[in-house]
């Protein structure tokens, strides 16, 4: 079973992600923080990754430039 990593600072947004891909049979590591999304996806690799583009801080481009 693939894991997924989802990152988004929007909670209704994360939530309704997060029931769904479980739903479909997905184990899912989920923050509402760029910053603990990238240091999850460093410590053990997802195989898919869905995030939010706009996030205070760190957005999802500069998440991906840091990946």
């Amino acid at each position: 079973m693939a894991t997924l990593l989802v990152v988004d600072d929007e909670p209704s947004s994360l939530h309704i992600l997060t029931d769904m891909l479980e739903n479909a049979g997905y184990r899912i590591r989920a923050t509402d923080d760029p910053g603990t999304g990238l240091d999850a996806a460093l410590a053990a690799s997802p195989a898919l990754i869905i995030l939010d583009t706009r996030m205070p801080g760190m957005d999802g481009f500069e998440l991906c430039r840091r990946l």
